[in-house]
């Protein structure tokens, strides 16, 4: 099966909802964009046990595999019509295609007594001043250890000229809103996301 199409609104288009629905697209969520100031105080999450470097191809497998273990919230895992088999898949192809994107800066988290396998990992892309948190993801055996925390934070120093950092998280996202949260982001925009069949 191929995955849906997908487009999203303000979540303030009210008629626009309503044609989208009308024209058997389905509402799937609520996107929240988190941003935050790089001028206000430092970030700080916290002490974390990990040790940051730079992805590496050679780091691919163990990222698909945080990935699977760890995207169950997106757009595609709550969408009832796409398996979780498909949901999974397209995880991995996003890791593959961040590595494979010029413009994507990667970093891991690693366990410091052994700091070949990776825990953790965030993707970073620049964009109008911004820093834009692309992808993100922590080991279920290390969460709660402010890892990711870490690396957002890392992140937001790979682009010195930045103004601000942003990301993106599903309303139902309790654990990343929290961790947006707890770095001083806010909510500066709701999207509401819509999947319809691709066409044959």
């Amino acid at each position: 099966m191929a995955l849906p199409d997908v487009v999203r609104i303000d979540a303030r288009d009210d008629r626009g909802r309503t044609a989208l629905l009308h024209h058997g697209w389905r509402e799937i969520e609520l996107l929240e964009i988190w941003r935050r100031s790089l001028a206000a105080p430092d970030m700080s999450g916290g002490r974390a046990e990990c040790h940051i470097r730079e992805a590496a191809p050679g780091d691919l497998p163990a990222l698909a595999d945080i990935a699977v273990a760890s995207f169950d919230q997106d757009r595609l895992h709550v969408d009832v019509t796409v398996t979780t088999e498909e949901a999974d898949a397209a995880k991995v192809e996003w890791v593959r295609r961040a590595f494979a994107d010029w413009e994507t800066e990667g970093l891991v988290a690693c366990d410091p007594a052994d700091r070949s396998t990776a825990i953790a990992f965030a993707f970073f892309k620049y964009h109008a001043g911004r820093v834009i948190v692309d992808l993100i993801a922590v080991d279920k055996e290390y969460r709660g250890k402010n890892i990711a925390q870490a690396l957002v934070v890392a992140g937001a120093k790979l682009y010195p000229d930045a103004s601000a950092i942003q990301a993106g998280t599903q309303r139902h996202n309790i654990p990343g809103r929290a961790l947006y949260r707890s770095l001083g982001f806010q909510v500066a925009e709701v999207w509401r996301t819509f999947h319809k069949e691709a066409p044959a």
